[in-house]
């Protein structure tokens, strides 16, 4: 039961020790994960950019603070969409988050956050956390490994492999490194 109330609940600003630390690639070549398994969570990637993608609520309020965050940065252009692909994936949860929650989110909310509607790919999938969790891809790796609590992260390079995939949001100081990192990976040339 606690790990399912950790799984339902946004991430902390503290770290939690069961949380496992977030994978990173900075490595150009193949990895078991890539951008091509996004088409199980109904994304499609555009070849040669590089992805990045946040599973998110709407009731997160540390999601929240991500979007503005990214709204920020894709606004000021430090975030350069012709190289930058956003991706953002709701969920269901029973009970808070559902279609009409996430229709209303999308309508009202997220342009508020200051996130271009232009600028992102963002699907509502009708699955709960655990069904989500228990993607594999072809291979039968585990796709969202390590997803404990929300926003999680996948970020693929322009070649399509795993940069990260993890958690960010446990103290302000791995956030920032975070988003750095996204804009150092679009001068990379994989």
């Amino acid at each position: 039961m606690a790990i399912g109330l950790i799984a339902a609940g946004c991430a902390s600003k503290s770290a939690k020790p069961e949380n496992p630390r977030p994978e990173f690639n900075k490595t150009c070549g193949a990895t078991p994960v890539t951008a091509a398994d996004l088409s199980h969570f109904n994304l499609k990637p555009e070849p040669g950019k590089i992805q990045v993608v946040r599973f998110f609520r709407a009731s997160c309020p540390f999601c929240k603070e991500d979007l503005i965050r990214i709204g920020s940065l894709l606004t000021s252009k430090t975030w350069d969409t012709e190289r930058l692909q956003l991706m953002l994936v709701a969920y269901k949860r029973p009970g808070t988050d559902n279609r009409k929650t996430f229709d209303e989110f999308v309508r009202t909310e997220l342009i508020s956050l200051g996130v271009p509607l232009e600028s992102v790919q963002i699907v509502f999938l009708d699955k709960t956390y655990y069904e989500l969790v228990a993607t594999r891809n072809k291979a039968r790796e585990p796709i969202l490994k390590g997803w404990r609590a929300v926003p999680y992260t996948l970020i693929f390079g322009k070649d399509g492999r795993l940069v990260y995939r993890g958690h960010f949001t446990e103290s302000e100081k791995f956030q920032e490194e975070h988003y750095r990192q996204i804009t150092e990976l679009m001068a990379e040339n994989c």
